[in-house]
């Protein structure tokens, strides 16, 4: 488990990750050009990820266990430790 500080710090984590993941979705809707919505939805993506990798670590430090999130990733407790571990 880990303390207050930690916690806290991963809580900004996560919420700086989605931020970004919102910043970019935004300007795939500002995007004129086909090229240029493609390659926001590709930086999305790794944004997606980022912010996905910052909620399991928070999950986890709060008690969360492999488990549980292997089930809401659809995988298995393995999968998910070793992609996400």
């Amino acid at each position: 488990m880990t303390n207050d500080r930690e916690f806290s710090d991963l809580m900004i984590k996560r919420a700086g990750a989605l931020g970004t993941l919102i910043t970019i979705s935004v300007g795939i809707t500002d995007a004129d050009d086909y090229g240029d919505m493609v390659g926001a939805v590709r930086l999305v993506e790794l944004a997606a990820e980022q912010a996905r990798r910052a909620i399991i670590a928070e999950a986890l430090a709060a008690g969360y266990q492999w488990e549980d999130v292997a089930t809401a990733l659809g995988v298995t407790a393995q999968d998910a430790r070793i992609k996400y571990e």
